[in-house]
C-alpha cells in the first residue's frame, strides 16, 4: 500500500539521492590547485574536467531508480525487502566510489569532504528503515492469514 511508512522512507531515500546532484562530494587541494569532485566528474579551478566519474553517476542513478520502483511494488513485499537490501549494497558502493575518486583522482591531495559524501549514509539508514517496515507488514499479513 502506498500510504505506508516504508513508502515515506523510500521516497526520502530517493530525494536524498537526488540531493547528491546539487552538492559537491569533496574538494581536493593539491599543490595550490583546487579541484571539485561532483557526482559525474572532477573539475579544476578553471572548469576543465580532470577525470570523469561516470561510474558514480551510474550507481547513483540505479539506486534512485530502485527506490522509486520499490515504492510501487507494494503488492510483492518479499521483492520489496530484497530490493531494499540490494539498494543498500549499492549505497555502500557509492561510499566506496566516492572515497576512490576523492583519494585516487589527484595524487597527494588534501581532501575536504562535502555534504554529498555523507548523504549515502542517510540513504542506507532510510533503506534499512523501509526494509524493517516492510518486514513488519509481512509479519502482520502472515499472522492474519493464520487466523483465517
Amino acid at each position: 500500500m502506498i500510504q505506508r511508512i516504508q513508502t515515506v522512507w523510500l521516497f526520502m531515500a530517493a530525494i536524498a539521492g537526488l540531493l547528491i546532484l546539487f552538492f559537491p562530494i569533496a574538494e581536493l587541494l593539491s599543490g595550490g590547485a583546487k579541484y571539485l569532485l561532483d557526482f559525474n566528474d572532477i573539475k579544476a579551478d578553471d572548469g576543465t574536467v580532470v577525470k570523469t566519474a561516470y561510474a558514480y553517476t551510474g550507481v547513483l542513478g540505479v539506486s534512485i531508480l530502485i527506490n522509486v520502483i520499490t515504492i510501487f511494488l507494494y503488492k510483492n513485499r518479499t521483492l520489496q525487502m530484497r530490493l531494499c537490501v540490494y539498494n543498500s549494497l549499492l549505497v555502500i558502493a557509492l561510499v566506496g566510489l566516492s572515497g576512490f575518486f576523492a583519494y585516487q583522482a589527484v595524487p597527494d591531495s588534501e581532501v575536504t569532504l562535502g555534504i554529498s559524501a555523507f548523504i549515502p549514509f542517510i540513504m542506507f539508514i532510510l533503506n534499512m528503515m523501509a526494509r524493517n517496515g516492510i518486514k513488519k507488514d509481512e509479519k502482520l499479513v502472515r499472522s492474519v492469514d493464520r487466523i483465517r
